[in-house]
């Protein structure tokens, strides 16, 4: 109990002993100049003055942020719309294989592109056919566009003739599909290059949320409210130094 006394006597010590250093910085010049009532009157000035500057420069700067944050996020939307669309042009313009759409053994159907191992086929104009083996194993021949021969074989005890024969029809129709998605590629890609242009264009959001950050930054230099209680601080401070030929702080 006597060691949580001291403690507490030590805490209250220190929490004072801070607020004597804060006043004193405060109030420069000496103990009675920072603590004693006879000048109490020139200590609220010099407060009253601190206090109003500092509540107008923190409601310009709060502006000024509120400016800013708002720019910010228009160039972010508008980097996002550029992205999406450059994004979606690369994948017009260079498709990636795509999704797994359905495997079989070593062969893996994707949306645009047929795996056999870690041989990848473009599926435009691609052909499999089913072939029947006398070797007791099923047959899927692939023919892809630029010419050679893939077979690939599969085991009558892994596999049914069905499944073999339906994969290759699969791959097939998928091979047509995708020559006919390709058709129509070129004049997707011109709207979506046409669209991102446009989207380069149009940075109306971006030069208006820029344009006022400009006028509020331009509004705080030149705030007569703001210039005043500057003034007016300075004029405090002034005093204050020639009080006890100390300069208090802002």
């Amino acid at each position: 109990m006597r060691s949580e006394g001291v403690r507490a006597v030590v805490s209250i010590a220190l929490v004072g002993a801070g607020s004597v250093a804060v006043q004193r910085f405060r109030y420069p010049g000496g103990w009675d100049y920072a603590f004693s009532p006879q000048y109490g009157p020139e200590r609220r000035v010099l407060a009253q003055a601190r206090d109003r500057f500092r509540k107008l420069k923190q409601d310009r700067e709060s502006r000024l942020q509120e400016a800013q944050e708002g720019a910010f996020l228009a160039r972010s939307a508008h980097e996002q719309r550029l992205a999406f669309g450059e994004e979606r042009l690369r994948d017009l313009l260079s498709p990636v294989r795509g999704g797994l759409v359905e495997e079989l053994g070593e062969m893996a159907l994707c949306e645009r592109a047929l795996l056999i191992g870690n041989e990848e086929f473009p599926l435009e104009g691609l052909r499999a056919d089913y072939e029947w083996s006398p070797t007791g194993r099923y047959r899927i021949c692939v023919m892809p566009r630029g010419g050679g021969t893939r077979h690939i074989s599969f085991s009558r005890d892994e596999y049914a003739e069905g499944a073999v024969r339906a994969f290759a029809e699969r791959v097939t129709t998928a091979g047509a599909t995708h020559a006919q998605d390709l058709a129509g590629r070129h004049e997707r890609s011109t709207r979506v290059w046409a669209d991102l242009v446009q989207t380069r264009a149009d940075t109306a959001a971006v030069d208006e949320a820029e344009r006022q950050v400009d006028e509020v930054a331009k509004a705080n230099r030149h705030d007569p409210e703001l210039a005043d209680a500057q003034s007016d601080l300075e004029e405090a401070r002034h005093r204050w130094y020639e009080l006890t030929g100390h300069w208090p702080g802002s």
